[in-house]
């Protein structure tokens, strides 16, 4: 459960989403903060992403999915039919 402790500031009243990593931590989407993070099952923050769309004004965001090392990774290039 996050947050872990005070000061730790993350709220989302719809549309956040979260995913539990193969490493145990957990990805996190605040979604009207525009905000992802990463945690740790201590609470700690591993990466934080603000989803700035100028100086002054956040992006919304959606979701977020962490995927697997080499998941865009193309083998294969050649075009068939």
């Amino acid at each position: 459960v996050y947050p872990t402790r005070p000061g730790q500031a993350f709220y989302t009243m719809y549309r956040g989403q979260h995913q539990r990593l193969p490493n145990g931590n957990l990805l996190l989407s605040e979604s009207m903060a525009g905000r992802v993070i990463e945690v740790t099952a201590q609470g700690d923050i591993v990466w934080e992403l603000i989803n700035r769309y100028d100086e002054q004004d956040i992006a919304s965001v959606n979701d977020a999915i962490r995927y697997p090392d080499g998941y865009l990774t193309v083998t294969d290039w050649s075009c068939s039919k």
